[in-house]
């Protein structure tokens, strides 16, 4: 492989002892059963079931279009309810005199503090709302079970 005059360096001398080398096809052989072995060994589950926390927040603004509730309460409540550290998505829609906001946590927060995070600081903002806005409901949709979480947030 080498010329009288051709000098190589650590990676080509690396290279070729390796090339030569009657080891090498041992720690292939070696590799690829630990692989095989790895593989075999790993548990697996076909359809895994996520339980995400989800709720749903009622804001009514009587007497409202789509588009001024949206500039007024869409906009503002998502940033407040988006700064909570728990909240994966937050999705909203607004509508004559109302506006929905579906809010989706993280895997893994309990249901307990997700909702009492999610209306601390709701109310802790209220005052900043318009004159005539309701408060929001009392009443949230739970968990979910999901094989994958499919919701998009929509900004």
């Amino acid at each position: 492989m080498r010329g009288p005059d051709h000098i190589m360096g650590c990676t080509g001398r690396f290279t070729e002892y390796f090339i030569t080398s009657k080891l090498t096809p041992l720690i292939m052989i070696v590799t690829i059963v630990m692989g095989v072995l790895a593989i075999w060994a790993t548990p697996k589950e076909d359809t895994p079931s996520i339980t995400l926390t989800v709720a749903d927040v009622l804001l009514t603004y009587p007497g409202r279009g789509a588009s001024e509730i949206d500039e007024r309460l869409g906009r503002p409540v998502g940033s407040w309810i988006r700064e909570i550290p728990s909240v994966k998505h937050v999705v909203s829609s607004a509508a004559e005199h109302s506006a929905l906001f579906t809010v989706e946590f993280r895997e893994g927060v309990p249901r307990e503090k997700a909702l009492t995070e999610l209306y601390d600081r709701l109310y802790a903002n209220m005052d900043l709302l318009p004159p005539g806005v309701g408060t929001p409901p009392s009443q949230t949709s739970g968990h979910y079970r999901s094989p994958f979480s499919q919701r998009k947030p929509l900004v």
